[in-house]
């Protein structure tokens, strides 16, 4: 089967390419939300974590080698690849691309902000329609309106927090763009990222243009929150305890303190909600992999019981609490969790993960395991029970388990002999005092 029909027959299933000369705001955050729905690649010239990507936009043939390598049908590009001092250069590598999409009928979509505020040496610039940039800009939307699946979004000046593009004073460099903006323009015409990687997500089948512009070209477009919401949002995201417990990586830190450690610790004071008896009667202490490890770690030295890793996930950046449709969780975590029978049949062990949201791992952690024969399971979960979704686009929309399923049905639903939380006490003072602290998720009901 030849390329193209491989591509046409593949196309209801969107497999969509973003491409970014450096790691950035927007097109990581447009990243994070699509990949919830669709099969994305992040390639970059200069990767930085382990889910990018490497792409040499100086060699143009490879670049088209891998979109059709990958059956990519949708590639997306933004505007913050011409704010760099290299835009003369990446502007031609990208009319290449966008040639070759023409010709191979995948969909370009261009996302335009319409003024850029960027950071030259400690100062913040504002570059817009006096600039280079702005001349590489339009020429792109022309190039992606003149064919005949090109799909542009005008969006004001953006603004957000991502977990894997760490920025220093969020909120001090957010009043300063804010400052900027009214003082060039009289009014601080922002948009939170998210909501342009949102809009994206819903309208990726779309062609022509779409204007997230007021009239006067900077503000909020109508029926989105106010900016002071924005500015809260950002906040959260930025000292949100789900990045702790979730997607930091054990080597980072938060609120000084390395994430690993805080994991552990988190881990030890389950022990204390435990019961004695229990404590008595397990074998060993088994991680979910990856997010339950140290959390693991930090039970099995507090109770003086084995920790054994019984549980494998293939090494892969992708998480599968970021995938909305269940089925496809399901299908995902399959492929990736695999049990090593020899170590757990016939053993009575402590399940740990980081939480309960939607419970679609344990469950099928739970079922793998008493199929391959072990005499009880328990689980322990080093948070609070979870009742509520984020409002703050951190986490997918979703209902949470413990939305319909009560607390007391848990032993029934898991199939498991007991299911244990950390207190709200216990878990709150063990995490360190950040500008910002967001524990909504476990403490509002």
């Amino acid at each position: 089967m030849n390329t193209c029909l491989s591509r046409d027959l593949n196309r209801s299933k969107q497999r969509i390419a973003i491409l970014s000369y450096k790691t950035d705001l927007i097109s990581k955050k447009i990243y994070r939300i699509l990949k919830r729905k669709y099969t994305v690649l992040y390639a970059t010239e200069n990767p930085e974590h382990t889910d990018e990507l490497d792409i040499r936009f100086d060699n143009p043939i490879s670049v088209c080698g891998f979109l059709d390598y990958n059956l990519v049908n949708s590639v997306v590009i933004c505007s913050s690849l011409f704010d760099d001092d290299n835009a003369a250069f990446i502007f031609d590598r990208v009319k290449n691309i966008l040639s070759f999409c023409t010709e191979r009928g995948i969909k370009p979509v261009f996302i335009f902000e319409k003024y850029r505020v960027v950071d030259y040496d400690n100062s913040l610039k504002l570059i817009g329609k006096d600039d280079a940039y702005y001349d590489y800009c339009n020429a792109v939307q022309d190039i992606v309106l003149k064919s005949n699946n090109g799909l542009v979004i005008i969006c004001p000046t953006v603004f957000g927090y991502d977990v894997s593009v760490p920025s220093e004073n969020l909120i001090e460099v957010f009043n300063k763009t804010k400052a900027l903006l009214i003082e060039t323009f009289g009014n601080g015409g922002l948009l939170l990222a998210d909501k342009v990687a949102e809009h994206l997500s819903n309208s990726i089948e779309q062609t022509g243009e779409i204007s997230l512009l007021d009239a006067t070209g900077l503000s909020d477009v109508k029926d989105l929150t106010s900016l002071e919401d924005d500015e809260r949002a950002l906040l959260r995201q930025s000292g949100c305890v789900f990045n702790l417990i979730y997607q930091l990586m054990p080597s980072d830190y938060f609120g000084g303190k390395r994430v690993a450690e805080i994991r552990v610790l988190l881990g030890q004071k389950l022990s204390s909600c435990i019961p004695d008896d229990i404590k008595q009667s397990v074998d060993y202490i088994v991680p979910v992999p990856k997010t339950g490890l140290f959390y693991a770690m930090g039970l099995s030295q507090a109770l003086n019981i084995p920790y054994m890793q019984g549980l494998l996930k293939e090494n892969t950046s992708d998480r599968s609490f970021q995938l909305i449709d269940i089925n496809a969780r399901k299908k995902f975590l399959k492929s990736k969790i695999s049990a090593i029978d020899e170590l757990l049949k016939g053993k009575s062990i402590i399940l740990v993960d980081e939480a309960i949201f939607t419970g679609t791992t344990l469950k099928m952690v739970c079922n793998m395991l008493w199929e391959l024969g072990v005499k009880r399971v328990y689980i322990a979960i080093p948070t609070p029970q979870c009742y509520v979704s984020c409002d703050y686009y951190v986490q997918p929309k979703r209902d949470m388990l413990l939305q319909y399923i009560r607390e007391d049905m848990l032993n029934e639903y898991f199939g498991v002999d007991g299911v244990y939380f950390q207190t709200i006490d216990s878990f709150t003072s063990s995490i360190p005092t950040v500008n910002g602290l967001c524990t909504e998720c476990f403490t509002r009901r």
